[in-house]
């Protein structure tokens, strides 16, 4: 049924909005802050807070907010998901992994495609290095492990999904900075990240530093 308004005339409801864009450097941190906040507390999210100057975040045009949002991508793939495996793996086998990850950078849809299937991989490969060696105290690390890889492998099919800029495109790029920041809270507690503020902080600049990009 329509909503009838004081003159007993019907209106038409107005279609739902989307949003037209998304502020990727904004929502990543509000929604880091948010995970940090839920898993360790107030104190902790505003000493992480503090770390960014928050003047400093400005929404921009589609194209450059894809490229902001390609730049997340590659700092998870190629930071997060690499500390998490090296943790596990010196924990079980007494080594960490050699040579640069591939893609080496994530500057198109079609390296996010890329690197979404070796992080699917490389989450496999957590699986089996552990499993001879289960620990009880291991448990956590590799569920943690695990974590951070398939929430970066969201994050990263989500930017390899966007070839335009709709509104459906838009929703798509919110649910992956989302798992990004999920990917990056994981992280941090797990202690993956040396130096959480630090990291938090190299990862905005690189979200902002891609407006250079071409």
């Amino acid at each position: 049924m329509l909503p009838v308004n004081s003159h007993g005339q019907t209106r038409a409801r107005r279609p739902s909005r989307r949003p037209l864009t998304v502020d990727v450097a904004g929502r990543f941190l509000i929604e880091t802050l948010r995970g940090v906040r839920r898993e360790a507390g107030d104190v902790s999210a505003a000493s992480l807070e503090r770390s960014v100057d928050r003047g400093t975040l400005t929404v921009r045009p589609p194209s450059v907010e894809r490229r902001r949002y390609l730049a997340l991508c590659e700092r998870a793939w190629l930071h997060w998901t690499r500390d998490a495996l090296d943790r596990v793996s010196q924990l079980s086998l007494n080594q960490t992994t050699v040579g640069a990850f591939t893609p080496t950078e994530i500057t198109r849809p079609s390296h996010a495609s890329e690197a979404a299937v070796r992080c699917r991989l490389h989450d496999r490969l957590l699986q089996a290095i552990v499993e001879p060696h289960q620990r009880p105290s291991w448990t956590w690390q590799l569920e943690a492990a695990r974590h951070v890889h398939a929430s970066t492998e969201k994050a990263l099919r989500a930017g390899a999904a966007v070839e335009t800029w709709t509104p459906e495109d838009v929703q798509t790029l919110c649910g992956g900075v989302d798992a990004a920041a999920d990917a990056l809270v994981a992280a941090m507690l797990a202690g993956f990240v040396n130096d959480s503020p630090r990291e938090f902080v190299a990862t905005i600049a690189a979200i902002t530093c891609a407006d250079l990009r071409p």
